[in-house]
């Protein structure tokens, strides 16, 4: 389903914004077990912005992002180019008839969009949390965020909001990157301050 980012985008850097190829040798393979995070030996590909790594296309990163490779249908709205990682599988459905990212770092845009161009895609530079979009989506995905972490439902809650107005009918699909296992992660805080009298936010104890 997926393919290799780093057979697409090559390496390069522009203005903030640099990608990386980095290798995952067997030991590496093995040893990230033990870390809990397996990751498979291979060529891989990494987006850091401002030094910080936003995201790369390691088995975390295909699994996490299957849902909306699968549910994707119709006119598809995307917040975040990144690596672009699950474009080409959802290009490739028939059922998709245009897609749309959102993208509001013109280097991101410089360094990916060059390599996945195509008749139904369309990259737009623009912050998704102010653009106004001028049509209805079948499906609606962001996935804007850098690490695992429950503050971001708060961004998340406030996308699904806007999304429920940007959406074509009842049967449109609206979700965001891991937002199942926040909302986990979330109510097991929740749980844990009822019985120990305790507030955890973002994953610390306050």
């Amino acid at each position: 389903m997926y393919r290799k980012v780093s057979e697409i985008v090559p390496e390069g850097s522009s203005g903030n914004v640099r990608i990386e190829h980095f290798e995952v040798t067997e030991d590496q393979s093995r040893f990230s077990v033990i870390r809990r995070e397996y990751v498979s030996p291979g060529t891989y590909t990494r987006l850091f912005i401002n030094n910080i790594l936003m995201m790369s296309d390691t088995d975390m990163e295909r699994a996490t992002n299957m849902d909306v490779v699968e549910n994707s249908f119709g006119d598809v709205l995307i917040a975040g180019l990144g690596i672009g990682l699950i474009v080409p599988p959802i290009l490739d459905k028939e059922d998709v008839t245009s897609v749309t990212i959102i993208e509001k770092s013109q280097d991101v845009i410089n360094l990916v969009e060059p390599y996945y161009r195509h008749p139904k895609l369309m990259v737009v530079c623009d912050d998704i949390f102010t653009w106004k979009p001028e049509m209805k989506y079948d499906t609606i995905y962001f996935d804007i965020w850098d690490s695992i972490c429950v503050d971001n439902l708060k961004e998340i809650n406030s996308l699904h909001r806007k999304a429920g107005r940007w959406k074509r009918d009842s049967d449109s699909w609206v979700s965001s990157w891991v937002v199942k296992k926040l909302r986990r992660l979330r109510d097991k805080e929740k749980s844990r301050e009822d019985r120990f009298g305790i507030g955890v936010l973002g994953g610390w104890m306050t």
